[in-house]
C-alpha cells in the first residue's frame, strides 16, 4: 500500500509539471514576421570553438558585469503576449575585458574593454530524468586598440544541476538553472 501512495504522490507531480509547461500553440496563433525571424537566424560553423593549437600566451580573461540566465518571461508579438524565454539562440551577449592584453610586448586589448558573444545554445532541462539545463556562448569579438575588430576563439558553457524526478522545478529555484556567474571570470584566446 505504501508503494502505491508514493507511486500516485510521484505521478501527480511529473504530471502537474508537464502541465504547467505544456502551453498548446497552433502555428496560426504565432504572428508570421516572427516565424520569418526565426526561420532568418544565422547558422555559425563551429571552428571559432576550437582553441587547438592556440597558445597560452595569447589568452583573453572576460568576466559578465551581471548574472545571464535563462528565465521564463512573456514576450508581445504583433500584439499577443506569447510566454518565451529571455534568453535565445543568437542573442549577443556583452562581456567584459578583465586584463590588459599583451601582443608582442606592446598593448593589444585595454582592461574593460567590451567584448561581444553569441548565444550557441539554450536548453533549459525542465522534465523529470532529463539532463540539466546548458548555456553555451562562443563566437565572442571585440575591438583592439587601434579600433580593428578581433575575433576570439574558444566558448563558454555553464550547465545546471541534475536534480532527478524534479528536474521540472529548476525554474523556480535559480541555483539550479545554467547560468553564466556575475563577475567570473573565462578565459578565450585571440589568434
Amino acid at each position: 500500500m505504501k508503494k502505491i501512495v508514493i507511486l500516485s504522490v510521484i505521478l501527480l507531480l511529473s504530471i502537474n509539471g508537464l502541465k504547467t509547461f505544456a502551453i498548446p500553440t497552433y502555428s496560426d496563433d504565432i504572428p508570421q514576421d516572427y516565424i520569418k525571424e526565426v526561420k532568418g537566424l544565422i547558422k555559425y560553423d563551429k571552428t571559432r570553438e576550437y582553441t587547438d593549437n592556440i597558445p597560452e600566451s595569447n589568452s583573453v580573461k572576460i568576466y559578465s558585469p551581471k548574472k545571464i540566465s535563462n528565465k521564463l518571461g512573456s514576450k508581445k508579438i504583433n500584439g499577443i503576449y506569447m510566454i518565451v524565454y529571455k534568453l535565445n539562440v543568437n542573442d549577443k551577449i556583452k562581456f567584459i575585458v578583465a586584463e590588459d592584453v599583451q601582443k608582442n610586448g606592446q598593448l593589444y586589448i585595454k582592461k574593460g574593454t567590451e567584448v561581444t558573444g553569441i548565444v550557441r545554445t539554450i536548453e533549459p532541462g525542465l522534465l523529470a530524468y532529463y539532463p540539466p539545463g546548458i548555456i553555451e556562448i562562443s563566437y565572442f569579438s571585440t575591438k583592439d586598440i587601434n579600433g580593428n575588430i578581433v575575433n576570439l576563439y574558444g566558448k563558454i558553457k555553464e550547465e545546471g544541476k541534475e536534480t532527478g524526478i524534479f528536474q521540472f522545478v529548476m525554474p523556480y529555484i535559480p541555483s539550479l538553472s545554467p547560468s553564466i556567474k556575475k563577475n567570473k571570470i573565462y578565459t578565450i584566446y585571440y589568434k
